[in-house]
């Protein structure tokens, strides 16, 4: 078959490298027919020419498939198609296609809340707001994880326990002592896999079906989806500018119990308020007399712009209530998985207990690897370089706000965090203007989305800390131009 009979689509603007396109569209023409069993394949260069691709992508795609048991290669004679062929082919001779896996199950599923789908590709997920990973210390943990797999390998490549690495919760131990106050010992510690685990395992293990938890409205739609998949019944409770309204919860709490409080005081998600000192000792006083856990999740804790320095709950009188949830995806890049609990030891050790049933330990190379830079003061430097280039992301998008949408938008200048919550006269047709900007690959969330009851909300959130300037003022056209004439 000559090289522009192949049924090969290159798209040099996909995600997906080309080696791998290549890879994909030659399986495919072997499970459908095109290249049957021992059918000669073009060669490297002649159909790196036809793809207008390197010769190094199409080696790479050969190699692959080679590995794979697609191709077999012969020295002289080129490559050829496997006469044996991995399982998961379609033969050759079929007279009928696969039947497709769609359509409903053949079981019951039951029933459970709606997951939320990306359906777009390449899309700046602009309600997030994530840190750069173009930032993290790259170098300094691939040092440290060769160094853990080289020097500990049988501690970190055998069966470890799910409370994680006993030198990172050392480590965290004195982090949170140093860095907010907190007398923690390493056995008040759980290590896990990031923030939606470390909730999970606090959701399951305090929670009962039809027990009542307290969130913020407006608040993070992540945690409530957590919270109401382990079978909470929740209960808004209103933020403004001093945060969650203290008073507002001791009404609550007159008309019934609640088990759990999840609370993000100190730049709160999505407005960035930051829970008043007076709130605070309220919250703390009505966790005691009513005896319900708060869970303090304090991800963006380094990302504070001010000198003054704000302990968490977790720190201070009454913090026996208080649950307190920490996460590296956060304050390095989203793809380390990597967070922790900080609770009494008796609700520790029911959360590893829960923990085992799904997942037995963590990633203990990269938990080894971060202990190290945890104890040599790695992260410190890097808390204190990123800070200062997420201070003037923040202050060049607010400027740019200014400049492009004058007073059609209005926001507070956060104190801290990674995103602005950026608010909009009440007939502006924010919905439909989100829905725009989707179609130029911007996810934006209007403010009925942080709502529990989805009431219109004139405001959304707008993650600054992923996007250089130059990235920014991109993005900031695309919106512009999304806007209504």
């Amino acid at each position: 078959m000559r090289p522009k009979e192949l049924p090969i689509a290159i798209d040099p603007d996909s995600p997906v490298p080309m080696a791998h396109q290549i890879v994909t569209g030659l399986i495919r023409a072997i499970q459908g027919g095109a290249l049957p069993p021992r059918a000669a394949l073009p060669g490297t260069r002649v159909l790196a020419d036809s793809l207008r691709v390197s010769r190094n992508t199409v080696l790479t795609a050969y190699a692959e498939l080679s590995s794979k048991g697609w191709i077999a290669a012969t020295h002289g004679s080129g490559s050829f198609v496997a006469d044996l062929l991995p399982w998961v082919a379609r033969p050759a001779n079929a007279s009928r296609p696969e039947p497709e896996r769609s359509g409903p199950p053949a079981f019951d599923l039951p029933a459970r809340p709606d997951l939320a789908t990306d359906q777009l590709t390449r899309v700046c997920k602009l309600s997030l707001g994530l840190p750069d990973p173009r930032l993290m210390p790259v170098d300094e943990l691939g040092r440290a994880y060769l160094r853990a797999l080289r020097r500990r390998s049988r501690d970190v490549l055998e069966y470890g326990g799910p409370f994680g690495n006993r030198e990172l919760r050392a480590a965290l131990s004195s982090f949170l002592g140093e860095r907010r106050g907190m007398a923690v010992p390493p056995d008040s510690i759980l290590i896990t896999r990031g923030n939606q685990m470390s909730l999970n395992l606090v959701a399951q293990g305090l929670i009962k079906p039809g027990d009542r938890a307290a969130v913020e409205q407006p608040g993070s739609p992540q945690a409530c989806e957590i919270l109401r998949h382990a079978g909470a019944r929740l209960v808004g409770i209103p933020v403004d500018e001093q945060g969650l309204d203290a008073a507002a919860l001791a009404a609550v709490l007159q008309e019934g119990p609640i088990r759990l409080l999840y609370l993000t005081p100190r730049f709160q998600i999505p407005t960035t308020a930051q829970l008043s000192a007076e709130r605070r000792e309220h919250i703390l006083r009505l966790a005691q007399e009513h005896r319900f856990g708060i869970i303090e999740d304090d991800s963006e804790a380094e990302y504070g712009f001010e000198e003054r320095f704000v302990p968490p709950l977790a720190a201070g009188p009454g913090s026996a209530s208080v649950i307190y949830l920490f996460s590296f995806s956060r304050l390095l890049a989203p793809g380390i998985r990597l967070g922790l609990v900080s609770a009494s030891p008796d609700a520790v050790d029911r959360m590893a207990r829960i923990r085992r049933r799904a997942d037995m330990q963590g990633d203990l190379a990269l938990e080894r690897a971060m202990a190290e830079l945890v104890a040599d003061g790695e992260i410190h430097r890097h808390i204190h370089r990123v800070r200062r280039v997420y201070q003037e992301r923040r202050d060049f998008l607010i400027r740019q706000m200014e400049l492009r949408f004058g007073s059609r938008f209005s926001l507070t200048v956060p104190t801290g965090g990674l995103s602005l919550w950026v608010r909009t006269d009440p007939s502006f047709d924010l919905p439909a203007w989100c829905e725009r900007c989707a179609g130029a690959r911007l996810q934006l969330q209007p403010g009925r989305d942080f709502m529990l009851d989805r009431s219109p909300r004139p405001a959304f959130r707008l993650g600054f800390g992923s996007y250089e300037p130059a990235e920014m003022e991109d993005i900031l056209r695309r919106m512009e131009k999304a806007l209504p004439d």
